[in-house]
């Protein structure tokens, strides 16, 4: 065949393949819009408009790492899905491969970070926290040992010859290495990132239910201590008369006016309920994050064992692919869990688009 039949031929083959990854591009593209927006504005908002303090700036990476897998690994992959069959570059399909196993391990050791000092301010809040210059030094140090952890996703995938179903034509394509193909190292890489997520979720778990049962022990420890208090403005000693017990309420340490008790009472609550909400927000995230990467390792790991994917022909075609880019979804779902949850970061962004549209009527 020669090399015009060539080309006509593969232009033919990439339109049919373009109508069955019309879906998976839909998609993609969803998660590439609004992951850079929602994600744009969890950075700006985090780290230049909220408390200085280490969870925000924890938030803020954390923001950074979704929007650069959505500005530099997405983009790569709608081009990859437009031209399944004609567009192949080996540098492309290493930096591709290499910047989502940094984005997966990185992403992973910020969100153990907050975890951390969730628990650190929440169950010990007489020691020493994390303080937000040394989380400045943290990011960085996550950063580089994601960098060197990653080291293998380059040698594990490569270049990978298939048959297209038309005598003679084979394309190239950016899989597992033709090398890697029938080895271990592939099945070994993806467990190693498996089991490193699922012990970070493992002790994800156990923190917040410890926050969760310092939360509930703080809540009833306060209801006895205002309970004491309402019982010694009720219930007058002998020695004392009434209108002195009136004029103030005294217990261990604590002096206070009877009028002020419901006041604390309320400024408990609403402590506890900022508390409450923002482990609430954070647990919800790191739930998301390890839900949204299961598909995607159920269907590589089938890939790997089987040692094929899924033929386009085949009705479960467009559900794997969609299985295998489910972990974009953690890169879309935090910002609208902030919106959602968070009440500061809702404010500030209502102020933004308030300035966003005030600009245009000006015009």
């Amino acid at each position: 065949m020669d090399q015009e039949s060539r080309d006509r031929t593969l232009f033919n083959l990439n339109n049919e393949q373009l109508v069955v990854n019309i879906p998976v591009i839909f998609y993609v593209s969803v998660c590439l819009t609004l992951g850079t927006l929602g994600n744009g504005a969890v950075v700006y908002i985090f780290y230049r408009k909220m408390r200085r303090t280490a969870t925000n700036l924890f938030v803020a990476a954390l923001g950074i790492c979704d929007l650069l897998c959505c500005t530099m690994y997405m983009p790569f992959d709608i081009i990859s899905l437009r031209f399944s069959l004609t567009f192949y570059s080996e540098f492309l399909c290493h930096l591709e491969n290499f910047s989502f196993a940094i984005g997966t391990i990185l992403a992973a050791g910020i969100i153990f970070c907050i975890a951390v000092e969730r628990y650190l301010r929440v169950c010990q809040p007489f020691r020493r926290h994390i303080s937000r210059r040394l989380a400045m030094k943290m990011v960085p140090l996550m950063f580089i040992i994601s960098f060197l952890l990653s080291i293998p996703a380059v040698w594990v995938f490569g270049k990978r010859t298939i048959w297209t179903g038309v005598r003679g034509i084979t394309v190239e394509v950016c899989s597992y290495a033709e090398d890697n193909i029938h080895e271990i190292y592939p099945l070994y890489y993806y467990c190693t990132l498996l089991g490193l997520n699922l012990f970070v979720f493992s002790i994800l778990m156990v923190l917040y239910y410890r926050i969760a049962l310092c939360v509930w022990r703080y809540k009833r420890r306060r209801m006895k201590e205002l309970q004491k208090i309402n019982e010694r403005t009720r219930e007058p000693s002998e020695e004392e008369e009434p209108n002195e017990m009136e004029e103030r309420v005294t217990v261990p340490h604590v002096t206070m006016k009877p009028y002020k008790i419901d006041q604390l009472n309320e400024a408990f609550k609403e402590k506890e309920k900022l508390i409450k909400k923002t482990n609430i927000v954070f647990f919800i995230v790191s739930l998301v994050w390890i839900v949204s990467y299961l598909p995607h390792y159920i269907a590589t790991l089938w890939t790997i064992v089987h040692r094929r994917g899924v033929y386009t022909k085949s009705k479960s075609y467009v559900p794997y692919e969609l299985a295998i880019r489910s972990y974009f979804m953690s890169c879309v779902a935090n910002p609208f869990i902030y919106g959602l949850l968070n009440i500061r970061f809702r404010r500030e962004l209502c102020k933004i688009f308030e300035k966003i549209f005030r600009r245009e009527s000006l015009y």
